[in-house]
């Protein structure tokens, strides 16, 4: 009966340390789950950032481009170029 008793507990201590490991295995995945998901969302948040900083530049250039080009000319003369004068062939 003595070594039934003691197989029988040494059996409960490998599924109790068994169990303990799968316990701590699991709450390290979870916390590394967290960690990748956090990760990816200061990653999405940076991009979405840079995403509208970069299109309200764009916005900002395209509106300087459109009062630039509507702004009146104040006095300024067009210079065109007289036509080359033809030269004269010697024969």
């Amino acid at each position: 009966m003595a070594t039934q008793d003691s197989t029988a507990r040494g059996q409960a201590e490998t599924r109790a340390a068994r169990a303990q490991m799968q316990a701590e295995m699991a709450a390290q995945a979870w916390s590394d789950l967290a960690n990748a998901e956090r990760s990816r969302d200061d990653n999405t948040a940076r991009l979405k950032a840079l995403r509208l900083a970069r299109e309200a530049e764009d916005e900002a250039a395209a509106a300087s481009k459109a009062a630039a080009k509507a702004a009146p000319k104040t006095g300024a003369k067009t210079v065109t170029k007289a036509a080359p004068k033809a030269r004269a062939k010697k024969s």
